[in-house]
């Protein structure tokens, strides 16, 4: 039978959260908790939200670079942030508040992950360095250098290995973060890889290019799955469970789309924001995703928007969405 994905347009829909600030916004994450939103914006500013309500509940002062990476640490309240300048510093989550700063990069900064509870820091830019610092005591335990810009990396979960691509190539290539050395390579897209990211399980990584394909293949290239996107992918992440990714890409209408990672089934597309999307996050219990995009919204919303629509349904009948309601669910082919 014929494959069909639920379309969700949560511009108006009941059930969604949308936060609101001025220019773009680079980058977002939940917090540990998922109670937390934190934002990265093109105005200088991090930003902390309620993520049930939408409130705002802090907002730093400019930080004197618009702020295009970040990452919350999975064991502790701060997050690391990147900034346009190449500038790394860990924030506490509890009020914004500047904990430490990393020497950093020369230039843009393309990859910032936090690896092994926390312990360790990935960052990679466009000045050919992977580095991957002890996070107490910020000297880096291991540097590794390329023969040209880095475009995309990351760090396997418990931060054995690390996985980079580099400016206009297609191949990808694993490390040791022991000692550096190369661990293999991936069979190549046909074209850029502009984004990576290991599986919760670190056995598998997911890869997006430029050809306008994601993949997901375990780390000896076996049992490769093929997500389609038509035009260039900028964010794959995976749900924390391992079993769905969520994808953006250029000239997609401004949506994210959630696939089953074990066959790449597409089960969601997610349709709203008014201009690209350039950040994903997924909560902690995976019910939730969020998308942050260009247009300065950044919008929560349920991996099982029908479960959430019978739910308010049932608390309020008045909420149920019409067939002229955008908030109505639909599919597609």
């Amino acid at each position: 039978g014929s494959q069909r994905a639920l379309i969700w347009h949560y511009a108006d829909a009941r059930g969604v959260v949308t936060l609101r600030q001025p220019g773009a916004v680079p980058a977002v994450a939940f917090d540990r908790s998922g109670e937390r939103v934190v934002t990265a914006g093109d105005d200088e500013r991090l930003r902390a939200w309620h993520a049930r309500d939408g409130r705002l509940l802090w907002s730093t002062e400019p930080l004197g670079n618009p702020l295009r990476r970040l990452d919350v640490d999975p064991a502790a309240d701060r997050c690391a942030v990147a900034l346009h300048d190449g500038r790394i510093a860990l924030h506490v989550l509890t009020d914004g508040a500047v904990l430490a700063s990393f020497q950093g990069h020369q230039g843009r900064v393309t990859a910032l992950r936090f690896a092994a509870a926390g312990q360790l820091l990935l960052t990679a830019g466009h000045d050919r360095r992977a580095v991957v610092w002890q996070v107490d005591g910020r000297t880096p335990l291991r540097v590794v250098e390329r023969p040209q810009p880095i475009a995309a990396a990351d760090v396997s979960p418990d931060g054995t290995l690390l996985a980079t691509a580099e400016v206009g190539e297609a191949v990808v290539r694993l490390w040791r973060v022991a000692d550096g050395g190369p661990a293999g390579e991936l069979p190549a897209h046909a074209k850029a890889v502009r984004c990576l990211r290991f599986a919760p399980d670190g056995q598998r990584l997911a890869s997006g290019s430029a050809d306008g394909n994601a993949w997901s293949q375990h780390l000896d290239g076996s049992q490769r799955v093929v997500f389609p996107l038509g035009s260039p992918c900028t964010q794959v992440v995976w749900s924390p469970d391992g079993q769905t990714l969520a994808t953006c890409a250029l000239h997609d209408r401004n949506r994210v789309r959630l696939w089953r990672a074990a066959d790449g089934t597409e089960l969601l597309q997610f349709a709203g924001h008014d201009n690209t999307v350039d950040g994903i996050a997924a909560s902690p219990d995976g019910t939730w995703f969020v998308s942050a995009a260009r247009d300065g919204a950044t919008c929560l919303w349920p991996t099982d928007p029908v479960q959430v629509a019978a739910r308010l349904l049932s608390r309020n009948p008045a909420a149920a969405p019409s067939a002229t309601n955008p908030s109505k669910p639909t599919t597609t082919r």
